[in-house]
């Protein structure tokens, strides 16, 4: 079972914690800094408000919202700002303008559209990840609709193909289709899926896996998860062949790969129990299995995952992940232990000593996202139980504590 106690004091400590950040103070002094990074607090904020009643947030998501729109297109044009790497070459174009990043961006706009529906500004939200969104699509998909890179190293897409950029769309591209009925944006999920369920994401050009296979699960699950759990790209996925490496993905060569698809397509024919894979769902979901296997078997007892220092970070958000995971498996009790040893090292020293806890933005946002996600989610299981160790947790700590 997931601790209450620990569950509670991590949400109040990230919320304390927040609340007294330039990314909740909303005032003209206010300097950008990668927003990408500020956009992930935003959506836990969103969070955080729906549990906590806050009031103030709101106003907060507005306003990341209206930055958003204002310095969309400072570095490219109709490209969410990053916030950094805005320096030019003689040719003008910037260090990087990158897909993944900005999809970032666009996933806190609309969490704030989804929030707060009366949002005086909705429309132009709307509208303007839209426009990033209608761009990338034209701009940097390859002949089979898989997302690139973007601007990376001031070269133009060098990446034709990006995993971390093919995922981090999927929600945007979902929300948009619910919010515009354009079926435009729901055709545009699948090969980004089709192309992420067949990948090898062990051998990627900046080696992510063998420095932090925690990013790769973190960000590469996004978008499955999300993808999942949309009953609707389901339903396509499921009337679609499993996909052929060679078709959706540049990695022709990749025969580890190729070989275990073909391998599960053979197990498939002659299976009658149903096991096996016939569908792109059936190939997306082996996927999905595959990360949540890998961080049950890896996930140390004090609840972190051994990745190199500078990649620590990303290994937070996981328990966000795997909560929204659940609405596709339900809550194993595998998923249960994952995430109770995370917010066990939350509150615990290894939070701040290993992670950087209250120090670092970017490491501290992905921990109130999933400290929020895990809140919410016991409130829905046991509003009572969880309110009273809230109360407990606001009596312990002092009011200035985090």
């Amino acid at each position: 079972m997931i601790s209450y106690e620990n569950t509670a004091e991590a949400m109040l400590r990230l919320t304390r914690w927040w609340s007294m950040n330039d990314v909740w103070d909303s005032g003209m002094a206010y300097t950008i800094g990668p927003t990408f990074e500020e956009a992930y607090e935003i959506r836990a904020a969103i969070i955080s408000d729906r549990v906590l009643h806050l009031g103030q947030v709101k106003q907060v998501a507005h306003s990341f919202c209206d930055r958003a729109l204002s310095t969309q297109g400072v570095a490219e044009e109709n490209m969410f700002y990053m916030g950094y790497a805005a320096n030019r070459d003689a040719n003008g174009i910037p260090s990087c303008s990158c897909v993944a990043d900005a999809c970032s961006s666009a996933a806190a706009v609309l969490d704030t559209v989804k929030a707060y529906p009366d949002s005086p500004r909705r429309f132009d939200y709307i509208a303007s990840v839209q426009r990033f969104v209608d761009y990338v699509l034209d701009k940097y998909t390859d002949e089979n609709g898989v997302m690139g890179v973007g601007i990376l190293g001031h070269s133009i897409n060098p990446w034709k193909q990006y995993w971390c950029a093919c995922s981090l769309l999927v929600q945007s591209l979902i929300d948009l289709y619910a919010l515009t009925g354009e079926a435009k944006y729901l055709d545009a999920v699948i090969p980004q899926l089709e192309y992420l369920s067949v990948y090898n994401y062990k051998n990627t050009p900046c080696n992510n896996w063998g420095l932090a296979a925690t990013e790769v699960v973190m960000y590469a699950g996004e978008g499955i998860v999300n993808g999942l759990n949309s009953e609707s790209v389901c339903e396509i996925l499921d009337s679609r062949p499993v996909p052929s490496i060679g078709a959706v993905t540049n990695d022709k060569t990749n025969e580890e790969v190729t070989a275990a698809v073909n391998r599960v397509k053979a197990d498939k024919v002659g299976d009658t129990s149903g096991g096996g894979l016939v569908t792109a769902l059936d190939a997306l979901k082996l996927r999905w299995t595959e990360f949540s296997d890998w961080l049950y078997r890896n996930q140390e007892l004090g609840g972190i995952w051994q990745d190199s220092k500078d990649y620590r970070c990303y290994q937070l958000g996981l328990s966000w992940l795997l909560a929204e995971s659940s609405k596709i498996t339900g809550m194993t009790s595998e998923i249960e232990i994952m995430i109770d040893r995370q917010m066990a090292c939350m509150v615990g020293v290894e939070g701040m000593t290993y992670h950087g806890l209250f120090c670092r933005p970017f490491a501290t946002a992905l921990a109130h996202f999933s400290a929020a996600r895990i809140a919410e989610l016991c409130v829905n299981v046991d509003q009572a139980g969880f309110q009273a160790a809230l109360a407990e947790a606001r009596d312990r700590l002092p009011a200035t504590s985090w």
